[in-house]
């Protein structure tokens, strides 16, 4: 199957790309997309989303077609798109940039 990765913000400039097109076999997760991409980049990745414990550091959101991904085990479809997008910060509260809202 195809999946679709899209960096933004300072992720585009640090994994050299703005876009990638995986070929992953079928029942593969978003923890393995994660695995493939290291496997061909490095850590570099896992260092800007997550902490060292594997906690979403926060300062980005994982899309997973339009939505917000809550964890790594979410299995993917044939053409999947995910997208790695920066949460803007503004006074108290974090935005979720580009978030699905159904409407």
């Amino acid at each position: 199957m195809k999946v679709y990765v899209r960096f933004y913000g300072e992720l585009e400039r640090v994994m050299n790309a703005r876009e990638l097109q995986l070929t992953a076999p079928d029942n593969t997760s978003l923890a393995d997309i994660l695995a493939l991409i290291e496997e061909t980049t490095g850590k570099k990745l896992r260092e800007m989303v997550f902490n060292e414990r594997g906690e979403f550091r926060g300062s980005y959101v994982i899309l997973v077609n339009g939505e917000v991904a809550r964890n790594l085990n979410i299995k993917l479809s044939d053409e999947a798109s995910i997208a790695f997008v920066p949460t803007a910060v503004g006074g108290r509260k974090t935005l979720l940039c580009c978030r699905n809202t159904g409407g």
